[in-house]
């Protein structure tokens, strides 16, 4: 299993940091890999964005939504250029965790891909790993910019 984990600062207390990971318009406006989230039902939200400069579509299903300490979901499909993703992973999970500290919420998150097999095994961690560690570094950072104030 690759389990990738980023942690970040944000100023802000966990309340006013919450409505970004749990309304999809402004989780798009942070969360590096997507571009737009639709939600068509309760529990599902579509992340679509770029993956390696591919146009990617991610159907996830939420498994966790703990306001305002925790919200997770996991991949249920996959496309690139709208096809189907080729299947390195047998299941992704994503977690996003907030503990309050003094001057504002840790923000941690954590990527987790089974793969496949063993050879998906060792492309995940050879060409997922930086990827999916500069995309969550990103995300972070925009993340806190959006609760930093102006000056």
């Amino acid at each position: 299993m690759l389990e990738v984990t980023q942690h970040r600062l944000v100023g802000a207390p966990a309340e006013q940091v919450w409505p970004d990971i749990a309304e999809g318009h402004r989780f798009a406006e942070w969360y590096a890999f997507c571009d737009v989230v639709e939600t068509p039902q309760p529990g599902t939200r579509v992340l679509k964005g770029s993956w390696g400069g591919r146009q990617s579509t991610v159907t996830t299903e939420v498994t966790a939504e703990d306001p305002p300490r925790r919200y997770a979901w996991r991949h249920v499909a996959e496309t690139l250029d709208d096809q189907p993703a080729p299947s390195l992973a047998m299941d992704t999970t994503v977690e996003i965790l907030l503990q309050p500290v003094d001057g504002g919420t840790e923000v941690t998150i954590t990527s987790r891909q089974q793969a496949a097999g063993w050879w998906q095994a060792l492309l995940i961690r050879l060409l997922g790993r930086r990827q999916i560690t500069n995309m969550l570094q990103q995300s972070l950072t925009l993340l806190a910019a959006r609760h930093t104030p102006p000056g």
